[in-house]
């Protein structure tokens, strides 16, 4: 019997995550340029931060801190007013762009959010990896602002992936390298993960996510509950938490979205001839690129 062509209905599950990192940090520093070589944050209208840039981020100083408290840490940090107008615009560009991509589109607070691309019809021609640098070029041209990107198995791992990369770059994590980045992902870091639900796991010594994904269903169960079963289940690897349908826009990518025209072009061309992997990843793994009827 002849070997049948992959179609859509055997492609693998396909999670994007797409985060706009500190937001409101990203915009002042695109708009002000003075800012970037000294630590900053936004919250000037206000009593708290609002966003930090990796520089503040760097001494401590974090978004939800008070103003005073970050000014006892660093007494010549700046403080900037918060472009509220401009994050709502930005965060509008970047789901705009998502919904363009698939009408499977989950958002999660102004500047993250997840888009299912399995079987979507601009993946039938192109790689997950391809479309999803395509997705990260197009936000970034829309909004002048870095964007991190993981595609994965479903939201969960998409979310590591994406918080093991740098902005502008894929990270993607199949099923054959879990155990690697569940190894170097701590508990406190997998998305869900509750500071008390993290402080019982260290209790037992569970200190990674390989060890929480190593552990059995029923042990799960008896220390997190139902929620971390989920949670559990997805390390493994299953897609438990399900993508929503989207009201707004269903449209592929048109073709202008193509353009390659501006500033941006030339460093936009060497970001999608090579991959992006975190600097502890072994590259003589033999990773192969994605391709749409991959075991992923």
């Amino acid at each position: 019997m002849q070997n049948q062509k992959p179609t859509s209905e055997n492609l693998p599950r396909a999670i994007v995550h797409v985060c706009i990192e500190d937001l409101y940090a990203s915009i002042a520093s695109r708009d002000r340029l003075e800012l970037c070589n000294r630590p900053f944050v936004t919250g000037g209208e206000g009593s708290l931060v609002t966003s930090s840039n990796h520089l503040a981020y760097s001494l401590g100083i974090q978004k939800g801190m008070t103003l005073i408290d970050a000014l006892e840490i660093y007494p010549s940090l700046e403080i900037v007013p918060t472009d509220f107008e401009a994050g709502a615009a930005s965060s509008e560009a970047m789901f705009d762009a998502m919904r363009q991509l698939s009408h499977r589109v989950e958002t999660s607070g102004l500047h993250r959010g997840f888009v299912d691309i399995t079987r979507s019809g601009v993946c039938a021609s192109a790689t997950y990896e391809a479309v999803v640098r395509e997705l990260g070029d197009v936000i970034k041209r829309r909004t002048g602002l870095p964007v991190l990107l993981g595609l994965s198995l479903n939201r969960t791992l998409a979310a590591i992936a994406g918080q093991a990369g740098s902005s502008g770059g894929v990270i993607v994590l199949p099923r054959r390298f879990l155990s690697l980045f569940l190894t170097r992902t701590p508990v406190a870091d997998i998305p869900g993960m509750t500071t008390n639900q993290a402080a019982q796991l260290r209790h037992f010594h569970i200190i990674t996510a390989s060890d929480l994904a190593s552990q059995s269903e029923s042990w799960v169960k008896q220390l997190l509950g139902s929620v971390g079963v989920d949670l559990w289940r997805e390390l493994q690897g299953e897609y438990v938490y399900q993508i929503g349908l989207s009201t707004i826009g269903n449209d592929a990518f048109q073709p202008h979205i193509h353009d390659r025209s501006g500033p941006d072009a030339p460093r936009s061309k060497a970001r999608r001839e090579k991959m992006v992997f975190p600097a502890w990843l072994d590259l003589n793994l033999a990773f192969s690129r994605l391709t749409t009827g991959m075991n992923f």
